[in-house]
């Protein structure tokens, strides 16, 4: 597992409180994602960039846990907290880069739809995370998109134009 700052916030702070109230609802949605993948990886009708586009993008990253808004990392933008603030839910990491890593952790876990449900989804957990900035930040040109790595997201690195980040 990725040892970084945010993973280790997230898990300690966050991710338990989300886990006790939806652990149930998370494994059932996640489990109905990964077995999409699986069917629609083994269909030889069905092209990659379709996958890519709906079942990366759309079902495992945006709905992988069954919300399309993440999980709120406690995390903000020093700009959110300004009186009449439009404020949106950045997913930390990508939804399309979401689904084309737990497709690789998925095969590299022997395709095991059990063991990504009962053990895996918990560790990673945070990959839905969001941080809430404003609308203006959110941005393509402050917030860069597919062009940097988990590990780099991690980093805070795509945020080249984001407000001082408050953790709450």
């Amino acid at each position: 597992m990725l040892d970084k700052r945010l993973v280790k916030y997230f898990n300690e702070k966050r991710r338990d409180k989300f886990w006790k109230k939806n652990s149930h609802n998370y494994r059932i949605d996640f489990r109905i994602q990964l077995n999409s993948l699986k069917t629609n990886l083994n269909d030889p009708k069905v092209p990659l960039k379709n996958i890519k586009k709906s079942i990366y993008r759309l079902g495992i990253g945006y709905s992988g846990i069954g919300t399309q808004n993440g999980l709120n990392s406690g995390i903000r933008s020093e700009k959110t907290l300004k009186p009449k603030s439009i404020i949106t839910n950045d997913h930390l990491i990508g939804a399309k880069q979401i689904g084309e890593f737990i497709h690789k952790e998925f095969e590299r876990h022997n395709f095991d739809v059990d063991y990504m449900e009962e053990v895996w989804l918990y560790d990673y957990l945070w990959l839905w995370m969001t941080i809430k900035v404003t609308s203006e930040e959110h941005h393509k040109d402050n917030i860069l998109r597919d062009e940097t790595s988990i590990e780099e997201k991690l980093d805070l690195l795509h945020y080249v134009n984001v407000s001082e980040l408050i953790y709450g």
